[in-house]
C-alpha cells in the first residue's frame, strides 16, 4: 500500500453539514450510523488503514445546524450559516440530508478537487428522482463553494436551492463538469419537465444542406394541380431554420417574416417578433368565415434562439379540428392558445413560398433546410424521424406516405431548386444577387447539453418513507397552477422564471449578504450542534 499517497490525500479536513429541524428520531439514527460507517474496515483502509497512525485516518467533524425560528425551513441558508462559522482548517464540505444513510463502500468521503454527488441510488429506487438531482449528499471543496457565494438564501420551504446551486457551478466555470445531452429537448420548451429529461452520454449529430436567405431572395413554388389541395384538409409542414435577424429586421403579427408560407393569408411558419436573443415563432392557419362564426383562425406561438438551428413541424388534423406544433421533436404546450377550430379551412389557389410570405414581402434572413409539406397529419414518430434523421437515411419508409413537396437543397440549376417528391413541384429563386455560398453544408448537435458534477455509484438508505418518490412527484407536477404547497410553487417560479434564464443574478445572493443569529452551540453525541435563527 502506498502510505505516502494516503498521507497526501488525508491532510485535508472535512465538515459534514446537516441542516436540521424537528427530526430527533432520525438524528439519533444518523449520528451513530455515520460514525460506524466511516469506521468500517473498507473505509478505514481507504483513509489510511489500521496500520497507519490515527492522524492518517479521515479527519472529519459532523455539524448539525438547527433552524430555531418559525420561518419555513431554509436548507441553503442553514448550510451557508454553518460554513460562515467554520474554522479555516475545514477545507472541504459534504452537505448531508439527515434521513439518508450511506450503505456501500463505494461512497468516498475523501477530499477531491472537484464537486461530487455521492448518491446514485436510494434503496427501493433504482434511479434518482430526476437527472439533475444533486441533493441528499454532496461533496465540494470549500474554496469553490465560497467562490460561487454558497447557496442562495431565497428558497424558503422545499426545493430548488440545489438547482440554483447547480446553475452557480455551471455559470462560474470554476470546476470541470461532466457533459450529457438531453435528447428529449424538453429544455427548449417554456415548461421544463425535470422528470422527463432523457440523458445521453454522446452527441447526436444531424447533417443537412441549407439554402441561404439574405432578406431579399426567396423561393416561389407555383401552384399546380398536384399541390393545390394540400392545405384544404389535414396537412403537415416541416422545416429546419437558423434565423440570423436583428431587431432592425421588423416583424409583427400583421406583417410577419415567413419561413414557409402559402400566400394570401400566409398559412405556415412565421416570425412575428424579434428580440436581442430570440425570435417569436407563430404556426398559423385560417378558416373561412361563416354567418355564425368569424375569426375562427388558429395559431401556436413559441420562441427560438437567434443564430441557432431549430426544427419546427406544424401538424393540422382536420378530422379533429386541432393543430399541434413540435419544436425539435417535442410537442409545444398549447395551453391558453387557439389550437382548435370549427369552420372549414380557408380555400387557396395561391403559390407556396420558402423564405418569404409573398413576393418581396416578409423576407427571411438566415438559413432554411429540408422544407417539406405532407397532405396528412404526421404522428409523433414521423415528426421525430424528420428531426433526428436526414430523409436520405430513411427514404420515407417509416412514413404513412411520402411528402407532396420536399426540398433537400442538394443542387441549384438556373436559379431553380428541385422538389424531390413525387409531384416534382420545383421552386424558383427570385431576387437572387449572389449565388456564392448559397447552398451550405450544415451540421448541428441534437439535444440540449446538460452539465453535472461527477456522480459516485453510491447506494443510500432513506429513513423517510417514499422520499425519492415524493421528490419525483413534486418535480413532475410543480408547474401546475393549483399545486398545493405555496412555498414550493414560489421557489419554482423564482428559479425558472428569473434565475434559470439569468434575468436576475442569483449568485449575488448567498454567503456575501447572509445574516443570522447563533443562539447556542453545544456538542451532542459525535456531532457539534449549532442552533440558529434566520
Amino acid at each position: 500500500m502506498d502510505w505516502q499517497l494516503y498521507r497526501e490525500m488525508n491532510k485535508h479536513k472535512l465538515a459534514i453539514i446537516v441542516p436540521y429541524r424537528d427530526r430527533e428520531k432520525q438524528l439519533n439514527i444518523f449520528l451513530p450510523h455515520m460514525e460506524k460507517f466511516l469506521s468500517r474496515p473498507a473505509q478505514e483502509q481507504r483513509y489510511g488503514g489500521t496500520s497507519a497512525v490515527d492522524s492518517e485516518k479521515l479527519d472529519y467533524d459532523i455539524f448539525v445546524v438547527e433552524q430555531m425560528d418559525d420561518y419555513p425551513f431554509n436548507r441553503g441558508m442553514l448550510i451557508n450559516s454553518c460554513v460562515k462559522m467554520l474554522p479555516e482548517e475545514y477545507d472541504y464540505l459534504v452537505f448531508h440530508d439527515i434521513d439518508l444513510l450511506p450503505m456501500t463502500d463505494s461512497i468516498d468521503y475523501r477530499y477531491e478537487e472537484k464537486p461530487v454527488h455521492l448518491i446514485s441510488e436510494v434503496e427501493g429506487n433504482k434511479t434518482l428522482p430526476y437527472f439533475e438531482y444533486i441533493g441528499g449528499a454532496f461533496k465540494i471543496p470549500r474554496h469553490i463553494f465560497e467562490k460561487i457565494n454558497g447557496f442562495s438564501n431565497e428558497y424558503w420551504g422545499w426545493g430548488f436551492e440545489d438547482l440554483d446551486f447547480l446553475l452557480r457551478m455551471r455559470e462560474s466555470h470554476l470546476t470541470e463538469l461532466e457533459h450529457f445531452y438531453d435528447t428529449s429537448n424538453l429544455t427548449r420548451n417554456k415548461i421544463y419537465d425535470y422528470v422527463g429529461v432523457i440523458p445521453a452520454n454522446v452527441k447526436m449529430n444531424r447533417k443537412f444542406r441549407s439554402l441561404k436567405f439574405d432578406g431579399n431572395n426567396y423561393v416561389k413554388i407555383h401552384n399546380n394541380d398536384r399541390i393545390t389541395n394540400i392545405t384544404h384538409g389535414s396537412y403537415s409542414v416541416s422545416a429546419w431554420f437558423n434565423p440570423q435577424l436583428t431587431k432592425d429586421d421588423k416583424a409583427t403579427k400583421l406583417e410577419p417574416i415567413s419561413i414557409v408560407s402559402r400566400a394570401g393569408f400566409h398559412t405556415g411558419i412565421q416570425i412575428v417578433d424579434i428580440s436581442d436573443t430570440d425570435v417569436q415563432v407563430r404556426c398559423m392557419g385560417f378558416t373561412e368565415d361563416t354567418a355564425d362564426s368569424v375569426d375562427d383562425n388558429f395559431a401556436i406561438e413559441f420562441s427560438v434562439q437567434i443564430n441557432e438551428w431549430s426544427h419546427v413541424c406544424f401538424v393540422l388534423n382536420d378530422k379533429q379540428k386541432k393543430i399541434q406544433v413540435y419544436l425539435d421533436g417535442v410537442e409545444v404546450d398549447g395551453t391558453n392558445q387557439k389550437i382548435t377550430y370549427e369552420n372549414s379551412l380557408k380555400f387557396y389557389d395561391s403559390s407556396y413560398f420558402i423564405g418569404s410570405s409573398y413576393e418581396k414581402t416578409g423576407n427571411f434572413k438566415g438559413l432554411i433546410s429540408e422544407p417539406c409539406w405532407f397532405d396528412y397529419a404526421l404522428n409523433e414518430q414521423e415528426v421525430n424521424l424528420l428531426y433526428e434523421k436526414n430523409p436520405s437515411e430513411h427514404s420515407w419508409t417509416h412514413f404513412y406516405d411520402e411528402p407532396c413537396m420536399y426540398f433537400p437543397f442538394d443542387q441549384l440549376y438556373n436559379n431553380f431548386v428541385f422538389d424531390s417528391s413525387f409531384t416534382h413541384s420545383n421552386g424558383k429563386i427570385y431576387c437572387l444577387e449572389n449565388t456564392e455560398d448559397l447552398l451550405v453544408e450544415q451540421e448541428t448537435i441534437l439535444g440540449t447539453e446538460i452539465e453535472l458534477p461527477k456522480r459516485l455509484n453510491g447506494k443510500f438508505k432513506s429513513l423517510t418513507k417514499d422520499k425519492m418518490k415524493n421528490i419525483k412527484q413534486n418535480m413532475k407536477w410543480i408547474n401546475i397552477d393549483y399545486f398545493e404547497d405555496p412555498d414550493i410553487q414560489e421557489n419554482y417560479l423564482f428559479f425558472n422564471e428569473l434565475v434559470k434564464d439569468l434575468k436576475i443574478l442569483s449568485v449575488e445572493d448567498g454567503l456575501s449578504n447572509l445574516t443570522f443569529n447563533l443562539l447556542d452551540e453545544t456538542e451532542y453525541k459525535n456531532a457539534k450542534f449549532m442552533k440558529v435563527a434566520l
